[in-house]
């Protein structure tokens, strides 16, 4: 019982552990918000339409972006332990990420890990807010941050993502392997153990059996050479009219006297059956319900997470597409030597993912990992001020997308109108990054629920048995100890009695 707990305990908590899933999730929404905001930041410095107080907020914005990344580059190092195990870690370390330099005349790519990776965008950042003022059209720096941005870092983080997810469940089915195994294992050798001592119980009982037949068969011959002497003392003192005749029909009557056959073992084996039941009943329950339960919702807890985490990103990288149709730049800039696929069908694309993830997580497993709060934020009612909130994210969401695709075919696009616009947008990631962390926190507290069912479960079968063997099993073998040490005087009784005769 207790290695089986340990173990499920063990599991539960590395299950628990899911930061680097999150801070993979921010990385993909900084970098690409980065790229978008060197775009920005890069045509603003040289407008005289926009105000310095908005130049100002793009400006530590920026500066912001930056620090995250830092973060998340430290963090990601810090717990890299907890799913080094994960073939998808290598990223740390080894140099799989293409990137585009474009230090020379002719760009072209490096590879990189993701840690040196994250450093050359900081440099580049830091590069382009120094010289933000100086440079016409875009330098170097900003042609990094803009297109890796948004191509290979995305997909390989991405990548990143679902493969540890794929292996943090391919983990957790595994550790359920293990702990089916040991759950047989207990139920094998409780029921080896049961059979044993049945089996030698059954053999005892034929010995007890045959002591009490020996005893019985002295008791009785004892009985008749004593009957015997007493007719003889009759006969011969007393004269008593009993005859020698009489006396040897008497002995002769006692020669077969009757075999005992006890059920002793039936009282054993009752007891054994007991607490084969009791412990039966405690792997059958952790077998086939509560760790099923715990094991279903610890799977479920990373692809809820993921897909929270990639919300906000998709709807970026659709607003991002969005107005790539309408005022195109990675074509005009990247299309001599990288095949940027058009921003229509990356637009549709995002929006087909989006849609999927959306659809995915309405499924009634992942809705068991949230609580009521979370669900009426997402779907009735969200108590925000904003007026996009009313009706919950998720209808928050059509709401953005239906404005994003008409907002950016309009013919002409007001100031007031792309205002609002940001600011609803805004508005909603910041809400889903919320509901991330309270599905972070709703998803761990149910599963830690189910595992302090399994401890419950465990702590009452524990003290069950220990109840059992202080109130009901020691009292009673006790009392046989000492029933045995006593019939082990008897045949001693019997030899002294025997002699006088």
């Amino acid at each position: 019982m207790i290695a089986i707990l340990a173990y499920i305990i063990s599991d539960a908590s590395n299950t628990s552990k899911m930061s680097s899933l999150g801070d993979l999730g921010q990385l993909l929404y900084d970098l690409e918000a980065l790229s978008d905001s060197t775009r920005i930041l890069s045509r603003q410095a040289r407008s005289s339409s926009v105000s310095q107080a908005q130049k100002d907020l793009n400006y530590k914005n920026f500066q912001s972006l930056l620090t995250g990344i830092q973060n998340i580059k430290n963090n990601l190092l810090d717990d890299f332990d907890h799913w080094s195990y994960c073939e998808s870690s290598k990223i740390i370390h080894e140099k799989l990420i293409p990137l585009w330099i474009f230090n020379g005349e002719k760009p072209y790519i490096e590879y990189n890990n993701l840690y040196d990776t994250l450093s050359k965008f900081i440099y580049s950042g830091s590069k382009t807010l120094d010289n933000l003022y100086e440079d016409d059209g875009f330098s170097p720096e900003m042609k990094f941050l803009m297109l890796n941005g948004l191509s290979y870092v995305f997909e390989y983080i991405n990548m990143t993502t679902d493969g540890i997810v794929d292996c943090e469940i391919n983990r957790i089915k595994l550790a359920g392997k293990y702990i089916n195994t040991f759950i047989m294992m207990g139920f094998s050798i409780i029921g080896l153990l049961v059979l044993s001592l049945c089996l030698f119980i059954i053999l005892a009982s034929k010995s007890y059996d045959q002591f009490w037949n020996f005893m019985l068969n002295n008791i009785q011959s004892s009985l008749s050479n004593l009957k015997a002497c007493s007719i003889d003392r009759l006969m011969i003192i007393h004269r008593n009219e009993y005859t020698r005749e009489e006396n040897q029909g008497f002995i002769a009557s006692r020669h077969h006297p009757r075999k005992i056959k006890s059920k002793i073992y039936l009282s054993y084996i009752s007891r054994i059956f007991i607490f084969f039941a009791i412990a039966g009943s405690y792997y059958f329950l952790v077998y086939f319900h509560l760790y099923p339960n715990c094991q279903t919702l610890m799977i479920d807890r990373p692809l809820l997470l993921n897909n929270f985490s990639l919300f906000r990103t998709l709807l970026s990288r659709l607003d991002i597409f969005a107005r790539d149709m309408r005022s195109p730049v990675f074509i005009t800039e990247f299309q001599d030597f990288y095949d940027f696929p058009n921003s229509q069908i990356m637009a549709d694309n995002t929006f087909e993912i989006l849609k999927s993830k959306r659809k995915e997580i309405k499924k009634e497993n992942f809705s068991v990992l949230m609580s009521q709060e979370l669900l009426n934020r997402i779907y009735k009612s969200n108590n925000s001020t904003e007026e996009v909130l009313e009706y919950g994210t998720d209808a928050s969401i059509d709401d953005i997308i239906d404005e994003i695709y008409s907002l950016f075919y309009k013919n002409l696009i007001n100031t007031d109108e792309l205002s609002q616009y940001f600011e609803k947008l805004q508005n909603i990631q910041n809400e889903i990054l919320k509901e991330f962390f309270l599905a972070d926190r709703d998803s761990k507290n149910i599963i830690n629920s189910e595992l302090d069912a399994i401890i419950e479960s465990t702590i009452f079968y524990s003290l069950t048995v220990c109840l059992l063997f202080f109130i009901y099993y020691l009292p009673y073998f006790n009392s046989q100890i000492k029933q045995l040490s006593r019939f082990a005087i008897l045949p001693n009784i019997l030899e002294i009695n025997a002699e006088p005769t």
